[in-house]
């Protein structure tokens, strides 16, 4: 795929997205001017489509189709397919690598799968300090066989910052930490 497609797809996708929200429920009018704000957005013609409750967006190199049942908005391609959850229900692959810090509020799951391969981010809020969540992961992980491979962090006035990531056999973990007003936002993704 070349990069204006997956620009293009990108800019669907999103904009997609965000019609879904906006146009539910609605008929061919609202559906004839989300098609222009996409074509004025991507450069190129769409065409949207309804099946049910999903929507289809498609344009010569191929298409969108989302759908969603109120906590979860999938959208696939030829490419393959993503999910972004409100729910707190962490994948099943991701539960069984990565523990959760204790007392943590997840905030969302997304998924991705193209092919064979497979990505997952969970986004939690914690109410603690920030060295305290990079030394629990830390922990945990190294016990579940990652080793660290990469480290970003900086720290000023209170507020921190880490990305870190770890690997094994052909897993990899990619960590986002930031100090957030006496709590931390984490960002952890399971790919492989």
């Amino acid at each position: 795929m070349g990069m204006r497609q997956t620009w293009c797809r990108g800019i669907i996708a999103l904009v997609g997205a965000a019609a879904m929200v906006a146009i539910s429920g609605c008929g061919s009018a609202s559906d004839r001017l989300t098609e222009e704000l996409i074509e004025r957005a991507s450069g190129g013609e769409v065409e949207i489509d309804r099946d049910g409750e999903r929507i289809i967006i498609s344009d010569d190199e191929g298409g969108v189709v989302i759908d969603s049942d109120g906590e979860t908005i999938t959208f696939e391609t030829d490419d393959g397919t993503a999910q972004f959850r409100s729910s707190g229900d962490l994948p099943a692959e991701w539960a069984a690598v990565i523990e959760v810090f204790p007392g943590a509020e997840v905030l969302g799951v997304f998924e991705f799968t193209e092919g064979d391969v497979k990505s997952q981010k969970v986004s939690m809020v914690i109410d603690d300090r920030l060295d305290q969540v990079l030394e629990f992961y830390d922990r945990t992980l190294t016990a579940a066989g990652f080793t660290e491979t990469s480290r970003l962090a900086s720290s000023s006035d209170g507020d921190g910052f880490a990305q870190i990531m770890y690997g094994r056999d052909d897993q990899s973990v990619v960590m986002i930490a930031s100090d957030n007003d006496g709590s931390v936002d984490l960002s952890i993704a399971l790919m492989g």
